[in-house]
């Protein structure tokens, strides 16, 4: 989806800057003007002086900039009020002030844990005989969709781990989403996360990033995501959406 975004843009530029380029005036100059040899009265020069000179085309934005809207667009800044977007004041404050829209207008979420699926490449069949496979647990967190039906998502998670040990999970979700039938739809995006794991540092917090995969409809969504190196896990869990007045 970032891929697409930021393949999308340069055509949008290009048609905007058609566009600018259509619009404007064919000549400088009157029909009547080149052809009369007599000097120019000072009516005429005041109106040839701004006529003589061409607005400059809008700059066209460069791939890295384009890249970077696109991925922009993916977190909470996208949300944020136009007061908080402005150019002073940063984007730290519009993220705050997306996360607070979230958080205010999203709808309610119950996260429900899930399954751990190890990968028989990094794991010998001893090894996955011991492992837990049903992580179960249980989290709360809040999602708001958007105008394409993008969703923003926060929320807190703990379940037990491969090591029957409590796992403490605190992060922003970002999924797009596409309709394949009625109300179904299914959804790519990420993950950014504080974890807590007693394998790791002694329950010492660490960001973690992880991609995600989804199904489902507006009320309840199964989720799946990797877990890359020493892991080497597939991880799937649940969320029912409400609303509550």
């Amino acid at each position: 989806m970032l891929l697409a975004l930021a393949l999308i843009a340069p055509l949008a530029a290009a048609q905007e800057s058609g566009s600018t380029a259509a619009q404007k005036p064919g000549g400088a100059a009157t029909p009547d003007a080149p052809e009369s040899g007599s000097a120019a009265t000072p009516g005429s020069e005041s109106t040839a002086a701004p006529e003589s000179v061409s607005a400059a085309p809008p700059e066209s934005k460069s791939w890295w900039r384009k890249s970077l809207d696109a991925v922009n667009y993916t977190t909470p800044d996208a949300l944020a009020t136009k007061d908080a977007q402005g150019e002073d004041r940063g984007w730290f404050s519009g993220t705050w002030d997306g996360t607070k829209r979230i958080w205010r207008d999203g709808k309610y979420d119950v996260y429900l844990s899930g399954y751990t699926w190890h990968m028989p490449f990094a794991y010998t069949k001893q090894q996955r005989l011991q492992e837990n496979h049903n992580t179960f647990g249980l989290g709360f967190g809040k999602t708001l969709t958007d105008e394409r039906d993008n969703q923003y998502s926060l929320y807190g998670l703990v379940f037990s781990d491969s090591h029957y040990k409590p796992e403490y999970n605190l992060g922003y979700a970002w999924v797009a989403r596409w309709r394949v039938v009625d109300g179904v739809r299914v959804g790519a995006g990420y993950t950014l996360a504080l974890v807590s794991r007693s394998d790791i540092n002694n329950y010492v917090p660490f960001p973690a990033v992880a991609p995600l995969l989804s199904i489902g409809n507006n009320t309840f969504t199964v989720f799946g995501t990797y877990i890359p190196g020493s892991a080497s896990v597939a991880y799937f869990f649940g969320r029912i959406s409400f609303d509550v007045k």
